[in-house]
């Protein structure tokens, strides 16, 4: 390795490292002020805070640094009652994530919706009641309002005569963008409802897998798919060798803040999904053993990806019903 590739490689380090700290001390001090059970709406807040200093919602700013603290408060709120019964639980989760998809992402270009999803995904996945629940509450009103004044000061000056009302005036299921959200949401409906109905304990890793591989673009969709359990698989057994033959479990913080730090690299989806089932698999283990827990992650990232399959064959079908191409309507 040359003089210059080890400085531009150091060079790299540092560039990434004053945001590395802050996102740490963010999520611990967090932990600290609203209880450790509710560290994954920090990691929510922290990530759509970082996503709108730089991204806008495309409609008008006001309007959109309104949204951005209710959404939240779905995210928060609706996944916990939906939680409460799995049959209830179909109409708010269909109504709530269709609402986050309609008022995030009308510029599919842009991944506004994933921090509102990771956090309904999260406070389902790791879900308290009580007092926790209560300190959960405040923490996500605090945090909407946070990123409400930070997006008003980036981005106020944006200039879109889009209004909320012609979010939802657009939708026409012949467009791409209304397919994606109908396909998105009640997939990830289907999936939360079964989950709950059959009690199964780790229904947010089916579900990531469903929000990671259906995508706005169809070859982007199909790119996941091929490699979603390949790389799971990959993840699963670098960590069965580093915490089985490398790493004593006392070690384990460090490896954690040292794969966090990694992965503000990686930008490829295939390594980025590895270092996920790495980073899952390592919370985890708070909860089941090692084999355990790698064997419950592959078990539902296929289930993920064979809900995906169908989702997309199925919808792919009934679309071409209900929207013919010219070609079709000449025909008939």
């Amino acid at each position: 390795m040359t003089k210059e590739k080890i400085t531009s490689f150091f060079k790299l380090i540092l560039s990434k490292l004053p945001l590395f700290i802050f996102c740490v001390v963010f999520v611990e001090g967090y932990g600290a002020l609203f209880g450790k059970d509710n560290t994954t709406t920090a990691i929510t807040i922290l990530t759509a805070l970082l996503v709108f200093l730089k991204n806008d919602l495309s409609f008008n700013p006001v309007q959109a640094t309104i949204c951005i603290p209710l959404l939240l408060i779905i995210t928060n709120t609706a996944s916990k009652v939906a939680l409460l019964n799995p049959f209830w639980g179909i109409p708010i989760n269909f109504i709530s994530i269709g609402l986050i998809l309609i008022l995030s992402t009308h510029d599919m270009n842009k991944d506004n919706h994933v921090p509102f999803l990771l956090g309904y995904i999260f406070c389902q996945g790791y879900d308290v009641s009580g007092e926790m629940f209560k300190m959960r509450t405040i923490s996500v009103l605090i945090g909407g309002a946070l990123i409400a004044v930070v997006y008003f000061l980036v981005h106020h000056k944006d200039k879109y005569d889009v209004q909320v009302i012609d979010l939802f005036k657009s939708l026409n299921i012949k467009t791409d963008q209304t397919q994606w959200y109908i396909k998105l949401t009640f997939t990830l409906t289907l999936v939360m409802f079964l989950g709950s109905f059959v009690g199964f304990s780790k229904t947010m890793w089916i579900s990531f897998a469903v929000l990671s591989m259906i995508r706005p673009k169809r070859e982007e969709s199909i790119h996941r798919m091929k490699f979603r359990l390949p790389a799971t698989i990959v993840g699963s057994i670098i960590f069965f060798v580093v915490f089985q033959v490398l790493v004593p479990l006392e070690y384990r913080q460090i490896v954690v803040i040292a794969t966090g730090f990694i992965m503000m690299f990686i930008d490829n989806y295939v390594k980025k999904t590895v270092a996920n089932s790495f980073s899952a698999l390592m919370a985890a283990m708070l909860l089941f053993s090692n084999k355990d827990a790698m064997l419950i992650r592959i078990i539902a990232n296929a289930v993920g990806l064979g809900v995906v399959i169908l989702s997309q064959l199925g919808f792919k079908k009934l679309f071409s019903k209900l929207t013919p191409t010219d070609s079709q309507v000449i025909s008939t």
